[in-house]
């Protein structure tokens, strides 16, 4: 498919965090697998048997570990890019992904339901974005990767919905504290920075304390779970109340 033209482009090569604590683990492979190779020179000079001194073995192997460990990860590293096209964006696989697989993959606008910019846990986190397919799959995107979301925003505005009011966690939507919650007229409207979201009430099961994310959380006839960030109570009781009287 055709990508279009470059938009934004960042590699977590840049994010000089990684790129010390690899580098840092790669000349300490080389100190120690050179700290061993001196004493298997001096026990050769002194006649000594390299059956017979076995102390440079540790030091191989740990100094190996450490140089493969710090090479291959920030070659991995290295690989990993998220970019933003015309047509979608470009997001690299998980870290844990083998050097075997590929490390991107192209996800269409037209794929993409909605993009999360988890900006209200931002604060007191690292943010990511996370990607919700039509298809109903989830795809997350570390911060380091995304750089600062406003920029963000601005560069994916008009080309794919973006969502700043509100997380998704465990493929839950999970709405931040501003946002308000009221039953009128046989629905349910959540108010947002971002305006009103509005469910019929016909389309609630229930409503109650989810066991994955320990939010309040309205479950609907399609599969979707919505939950509450810490919010005033009554609202909720009024929910509650609502969703079971509702009409089966």
């Amino acid at each position: 498919m055709d990508r279009g033209r470059l938009i934004f482009r960042r590699t977590v090569s840049a994010y000089w965090g990684h790129q010390l604590l690899y580098s840092i683990l790669i000349l300490m492979g080389l100190f120690l697998i050179g700290f061993s190779l001196l004493l298997v020179a001096w026990a050769m000079t002194r006649g000594i048997g390299l059956a017979e001194y076995p102390g440079w073995i540790p030091f191989i192997i740990i100094g190996g570990g450490f140089f493969y460990w710090g090479l291959s990860n920030r070659y991995i590293f290295g690989r990993m890019t998220f970019a933003i096209f015309e047509n979608g964006i470009l997001s690299p696989y998980p870290i844990k992904s083998t050097l075997s697989k590929e490390k991107h993959r192209f996800i269409p606008f037209e794929d993409i339901e909605a993009i999360y910019m988890n900006e209200y846990t931002s604060k007191k986190a690292d943010p990511e974005i996370v990607v919700r397919l039509k298809t109903g799959g989830d795809h997350s995107i570390d911060y380091y990767l995304v750089g600062r979301i406003p920029p963000l925003v601005r560069r994916l505005s008009g080309r794919v919905r973006v969502h700043r009011d509100r997380d998704m966690i465990v493929g839950q939507e999970i709405f931040h504290p501003s946002a308000s919650v009221h039953v009128r007229e046989g629905e349910i409207l959540i108010h947002t920075q971002e305006g009103v979201c509005t469910i019929p009430l016909a389309d609630a099961v229930w409503f109650r304390t989810s066991a994955f994310t320990g939010y309040p959380t309205l479950k609907l006839k399609d599969g979707r779970r919505i939950g509450f960030r810490s919010m005033k109570l009554s609202p909720f009781m009024r929910l509650r109340e609502s969703v079971k009287k509702k009409p089966r």
